[in-house]
């Protein structure tokens, strides 16, 4: 018995126990829910700062055993407004002219050639072209076996050379130059340049530029270049800027730095105004080598991409 009286004793304090424990958790409930009764705001605001700034994906690209007559893979490349102003008249510019600063040409030596010079670009809207994204084209060393020049009376400086795709075909093309007011050079809108519609090919050298030539419109000259536009022929669309002392022209499409916008054949790569964390995406690029051009690591370039606000 008194065994049995002790646990009732204990089970009648656990009774009360637990009572307790549930009295102060609906007390504790009761004091949650008067708090939740009451509330109060606060404000937030968020001032952005003025940034005019584009991000251009990737940060590099490398070709590698890329064969003399061939392209190498297109690859993708992105330009996002990272600002917070819309961006517009998006263009592109590559040190070439800076790299390539002497005649490879014949040297057997990679080296002197620049990477950009052998890229070709294509924008969002064109669905088919590829252009030049800056490349140059530069003087034979003497006329070759069956060349017709057929030089305007008084030219007093001349360059002549292959404008030379990947698919192997070669346009020979010449620059004569201005009379005014430069005199003997070339950076004058009197200079002249014209290049054979034909490439030439295993039965026909055409090498005479007398016939069968479309002619440059020379658009614009300032003191180290004329500018110009072809409506027809392998430069069709294109821009040839020839230097000014008649030793080498500089073809693109995209480029609208200083007086290359002078060209009626450039344009800006994009137009329509990039929104901030917009991006245009469809760009592509690929190296595109000629043949007979020497193996080994070209000098590098860097491709510039420039945007205004719109």
């Amino acid at each position: 018995m008194y065994t049995k009286e002790i646990f009732k004793s204990s089970a009648a304090g656990s009774v009360l126990t637990a009572g307790a424990l549930i009295f102060v958790l609906v007390l504790i409930n009761s004091v949650s829910l008067v708090a939740y009764d009451a509330s109060d705001n606060m404000t937030l605001d968020v001032n952005i700062s003025q940034l005019a700034a584009i991000e251009v994906l990737p940060t590099g690209i490398v070709w590698l055993q890329i064969v003399p007559g061939s392209n190498g893979t297109v690859r993708n490349v992105s330009v996002k407004n990272i600002g917070s102003y819309n961006m517009t008249d998006i263009y592109i510019d590559v040190n070439t002219e800076v790299k390539e600063n002497s005649n490879p040409v014949g040297k057997g030596n990679i080296s002197k050639y620049a990477a950009g010079g052998l890229m070709l670009f294509r924008n969002e809207t064109s669905t088919i072209d590829y252009f030049p994204l800056g490349r140059l084209e530069w003087n034979l060393s003497e006329v070759m076996d069956t060349e017709v020049l057929n030089l305007g009376a008084g030219v007093k400086k001349y360059a002549h050379g292959w404008y030379r795709l990947a698919n192997g075909n070669e346009y020979l093309w010449k620059l004569e130059n201005g009379t005014t007011p430069n005199g003997t050079w070339c950076n004058s809108t009197s200079a002249v340049m014209k290049i054979k519609m034909n490439p030439e090919n295993s039965t026909n050298y055409n090498r005479d530029l007398s016939l069968a030539t479309s002619t440059g419109s020379a658009d614009a000259a300032n003191a180290d270049w004329t500018f110009f536009s072809f409506g027809s022929g392998p430069l069709k669309g294109r821009c040839a800027a020839a230097y000014y002392d008649c030793t080498r022209i500089y073809l693109y499409k995209y480029d609208k730095a200083n007086g290359f916008k002078d060209c009626t054949s450039s344009a800006y790569m994009a137009t329509a105004n990039l929104t901030p964390g917009e991006r245009f995406d469809k760009l592509k690029i690929k190296a595109s080598i000629p043949r007979g051009t020497p193996a080994g690591n070209t000098k590098q370039s860097t491709m510039t991409v420039y945007a205004y606000i719109a």
